[in-house]
Formats: C-alpha cells, sequence, structure tokens
C-alpha cells in the first residue's frame, strides 16, 4: 500500500500558478497511488483555484493529503464570500462551479475564516483525515470574530426580474473583459475580486422572484408585482462601498469593448446598464450620507 503524501503550497494570485498548484497536486496523488482520481481532480482544483483568483484576488494556499484510496484537497484565501448555486440559463457562459463540483466531488464544502475562507474536496474514501499543515498557515488564533462596519442601503422598486438577468450577463461580461487586459493591467485581478465581491452582496441579499422553468409559463408570471421587490435593505460592509464603483467602472469598460466587438458576449441592454448605474449610485451616495432612497 503506498504512503500518504501530504504537501502544503502557499503561491501569489498569478494565472500561472493554476498550472502549479495543477503540478503540485498531480504528484502528490501519483507518489501516493491515486492515478485513477488524478483527471478529475485536478480539474476540480482548476475551478477552485480559478475561482480564487478572480473572486478573491489574493494569494492562496493548497493544501493536499493524498492516499491510494483518498484525496483531501483545500484551497485558503482571503476572499469573504463563499461558493454559491448561481441560477443562470444553461448557454450561460460561467456560473457552473457548484454544478461542478456535485458532479465530481464525493464531498466538498467551505468555511469562513477571519482571514478569508477555506473551500475543500474530497474524492474516494470518506474516512480521508483532515490537512493539517504545520508552519502557521491556517487562520491566525484570536482573530476577532465581531462583524466589520457595515452601511444601510435602501433600494427602492427594485427590478428583481432584471437583476437575475444583469447578475449572469456581467458575470461573462467581466470575465471576459479580465481575460482581455491580463497581460497589461498589472490591478486588474484585484479590481476584478472587488467588482465580484459587490455584485456577490447584491445576489446574497436581493430576493429572488420565483420562476417556472417553462417558457411560456415564465413569460406568463413575469408581471407586477412579482418581479419588482417594493423596498429593500442592503447591509454593505463599509470596506466594501468603494468596490461598487469599480464594478461599475469595469462594466463601463467591458460594455465599450464588447460594443466595439472585442467579444464574444453581447454588451448590455440600455435599461440593464442603467440599472446598474442606479444600483451602484445608491450604495455611494447613501454610504456617503445621503439616506434619501431614490426609486
Amino acid at each position: 500500500m503506498a504512503s500518504t503524501v501530504a504537501v502544503s503550497v502557499a503561491l501569489d494570485a498569478d494565472p500561472r500558478n493554476v498550472g502549479h498548484a495543477r503540478a503540485v497536486l498531480r504528484d502528490a496523488m501519483l507518489r501516493s497511488g491515486a492515478e485513477h482520481l488524478v483527471d478529475a481532480a485536478t480539474l476540480l482544483l482548476s475551478e477552485v483555484v480559478t475561482n480564487a483568483l478572480v473572486h478573491a484576488g489574493t494569494p492562496f494556499i493548497v493544501r493536499v493529503r493524498s492516499t491510494d484510496e483518498s484525496l483531501r484537497v483545500e484551497v485558503q484565501d482571503g476572499g469573504s464570500h463563499l461558493p454559491s448555486r448561481r441560477y443562470y440559463a444553461g448557454t450561460a457562459g460561467t456560473g457552473r462551479g457548484v454544478q461542478l463540483m456535485d458532479h465530481l466531488a464525493d464531498r466538498w464544502g467551505s468555511e469562513a475564516l477571519s482571514t478569508g475562507k477555506t473551500v475543500w474536496f474530497e474524492m474516494g474514501n470518506p474516512h480521508a483525515e483532515r490537512v493539517t499543515v504545520p508552519g502557521g498557515h491556517d487562520d491566525p488564533p484570536g482573530e476577532s470574530d465581531s462583524e466589520p462596519a457595515a452601511c444601510q442601503v435602501t433600494l427602492r422598486h427594485v427590478p428583481l426580474l432584471m437583476h437575475m438577468a444583469w447578475q449572469e450577463h456581467a458575470a461573462t461580461l467581466l470575465r471576459e473583459y479580465l481575460l482581455h487586459v491580463l497581460d497589461d493591467d498589472d490591478d486588474i485581478l484585484e479590481r476584478h475580486a472587488q467588482a465580484s465581491e459587490a455584485m456577490s452582496l447584491l445576489n446574497e441579499q436581493l430576493p429572488v422572484p420565483a420562476l417556472s422553468e417553462d417558457t411560456d409559463a415564465l413569460m406568463a408570471g413575469a408581471i407586477e408585482p412579482m418581479v419588482t421587490a417594493d423596498e429593500v435593505v442592503l447591509r454593505i460592509p463599509a470596506a466594501s462601498v468603494p468596490h461598487f464603483a469599480t464594478l461599475d467602472g469595469l462594466l463601463r469598460s467591458a460594455i465599450a469593448e464588447a460594443r466595439a466587438g472585442r467579444f464574444l458576449s453581447p454588451p448590455t441592454q440600455p435599461e440593464i446598464d442603467e440599472m446598474r448605474q442606479w444600483i451602484c449610485a445608491e450604495v455611494a451616495r447613501q454610504a456617503a450620507g445621503d439616506t434619501t432612497a431614490t426609486p
């Protein structure tokens, strides 16, 4: 029986390190005799590490514990938002990470830390031990668990159906823009992560209208007041308020590139573009002290 191989590596927020992380995982699995799990595991690791780069934009740690019959992989980054299922259309160019984990991993999950989060997955023997790493890479002890300062933002007459459509299209546009400027913009990973955090805050706090998967029923049900919320109160961490300006700016640039025909995705429709500008402006204005909510 092959021995247990445990590896931990800390990597910078650099797209080239996706390949480095895959190489570390593959080496550990081959040395432990887990060749039969390599293809699925490297695909899952690629998804988790890529998400760490584009949604957190921070250095990350990969931990692997592999035997010939079990595997546990953990990826720790500085992002605060745990993975969540996105209800995007089947033709969407993004948003399938959770489905991939459900399909390929035997078990997976995520854990919030005071300095970020850990996303983990397991394959094979369900009794695999939790990864332990010497050297202090785990969440530092004694960190305060108190919630960060936050601003209250009130949105009135929120078009929920339009917001759902915007979330899907904006995520695709941002991903294309990230790839488009990655070699020329040293700060794009950090700014993309900030924009992604702003979108996640909206996705987590805005209600999701109950919609049928049947096209005819969907159109019949897409009427007021079912698809508009009269009032939604958001809680925006003070440190995240500037990220809405980043989101607005990146999407303006991405839409300009799409209109110039440089992207596969079409540009945003005018009314959806107006909704984004309204949301970002409401967050900025109310966080600055003017709490009058403009519908």
